[in-house]
This record gives structure tokens, C-alpha cells and sequence, in this order.
């Protein structure tokens, strides 16, 4: 298993785009829309790790669409940051199997598709409230 990347969340992904590719010379992919998450995402692939950023497309949540969508609370909590970070596995079902025998819940009952696969996320409560994010490649 490796870390496949690190989710930024960011409320303008244009003006973070900028940012990063400026400071860090680093060129971003062309940005997506990943419609389960309703989520507009960016990749740079730097020498050992993918850098994504997320930005919400909606206000309300995907999964509880009475609560506000968690990267605009997460942003107003903490501005830009460190939303979550993924690992890469080759069997995502099976991960999730073996987790779940661990008592490590999903957030979501099943994977969903992400920008670049099936992806699932842990439930944070297992981490002290860290993101973790399995990304089947």
C-alpha cells in the first residue's frame, strides 16, 4: 500500500491552481467534476505523491442533503488545508472487507466513483477525526 495523494480542499480552485503551480512549480491537470461528491477536483503529479484539490459544487452535502456540504465546512472552519489523504489499493472491496472485520466503518455503505476510480472514505471517528480515503488503482 502507498499514499496515492493528499486532498486540499479550497473554496476558489482557479486562485489555488495559481498558487500552487507558482510557488511550487508544479503544473495542475485540467479540473473535473466528480458528480457523487459534487466536487470540482485538480490533480499535479509531483516526483513522489499526487497533490488534489477539491473545491464544492454545491452547498448542501451529497450523503445529507440537509447539512451543508463538508468541504464548505471545513473551509469555513479551517480555511484551506489538508482535507484528506488516500491510499491506493488494488482491491477496494476486499480492503473494505478486511476493514470492516476490524470494525473500521465507511462513510458511505458502498465505494463511489471518484475522479479517478472507485473510491471509499473511512469514518474519521476512527482517526481522531482524520480523513482517510481508499483509491482503487
Amino acid at each position: 500500500m502507498r499514499i496515492d495523494h493528499i486532498g486540499i480542499a479550497v473554496d476558489d480552485i482557479k486562485l489555488a491552481k495559481k498558487k500552487f503551480e507558482s510557488v511550487f512549480e508544479c503544473r495542475f491537470s485540467k479540473e473535473s467534476i466528480v458528480m457523487a461528491q459534487e466536487v470540482k477536483v485538480t490533480f499535479a503529479l509531483l516526483e513522489n505523491i499526487k497533490i488534489e484539490l477539491i473545491q464544492a459544487t454545491s452547498s448542501q452535502s451529497p450523503v445529507y442533503p440537509i447539512l451543508p456540504h463538508p468541504i464548505l465546512t471545513f473551509i469555513k472552519k479551517n480555511g484551506w488545508g489538508l482535507h484528506h489523504i488516500s491510499f491506493s489499493v488494488s482491491d477496494i472491496d476486499a480492503s473494505l472487507k478486511r476493514l470492516g472485520a476490524l470494525g473500521i466503518q465507511t462513510i458511505d455503505s458502498q465505494p463511489t466513483t471518484g475522479a479517478e476510480g472507485m473510491v471509499a472514505f473511512l469514518n474519521p471517528v476512527h482517526f481522531n477525526g482524520l480523513l482517510i480515503e481508499l483509491s482503487e488503482v
